[in-house]
């Protein structure tokens, strides 16, 4: 069962299918693209999702000191996720 999108933003669904992209295929940011998204939709993922590949290290330092648990176990979806949350709200 896929989780509802009705309140997420198009952008933040589109970066999240790139970060997982660009995880598993190793593919290039700039090379990310939706036939189905309009430019602002695009634009507006490309910069998340160049955001959080820039500032991962450091994104993952920060949620790592937050969660209680074993964050390099944590699923990936989930970490970005977190990742794109943490970006957004810093």
């Amino acid at each position: 069962m896929e989780p509802s999108t009705d309140t997420v933003s198009p952008a933040r669904v589109l970066a999240l299918q790139h970060l997982e992209r660009v995880r598993k295929d190793d593919a290039y940011v700039e090379k990310l693209t939706a036939d189905d998204a309009d430019a602002r939709t695009r634009r507006q993922a490309r910069e998340l999702v160049a955001g959080v590949t820039r500032q991962r290290r450091w994104l993952d330092f920060v949620l790592g000191e937050a969660y209680h648990g074993e964050y390099d176990s944590m699923e990936h979806r989930l970490r970005h996720i977190l990742r794109l949350g943490l970006y957004e709200l810093l």
